[in-house]
């Protein structure tokens, strides 16, 4: 399956309480035609309202179909309904989003 990864540096402080060291680095991988696939046991999920999803396996599947029924996760329905999830990074700059 190819895949598509994209490495993010943060610095500073990430949030109120929180603080992201400058070498902590996480992974997403946008798989094609699929979810977004964060490598990272340092990730958490949180909510609009600021609560924390219980994540019971790594790596995070993030749902990029809106389909999903387990929503923000995941749960291979992109596959059922023919899900394009558009253009790969080639050609373009890296660090560069357009």
């Amino acid at each position: 399956m190819e895949s598509v990864a994209i490495r993010v540096n943060f610095e500073g402080p990430a949030k109120a309480g929180h603080y992201v060291r400058w070498f902590d680095v996480v992974t997403i991988r946008l798989r094609r035609n699929g979810p977004y696939v964060i490598e990272s046991d340092e990730v958490t999920v949180i909510d609009w309202e600021g609560a924390q999803y219980v994540i019971d396996r790594r790596p995070i599947a993030l749902c990029r179909c809106g389909a999903s029924s387990k929503k923000p996760f995941c749960d291979g329905t992109h596959g059922k309904i023919g899900f394009d999830g558009g253009r790969d990074a080639k050609g373009t700059t890296p660090g560069v989003i357009s």
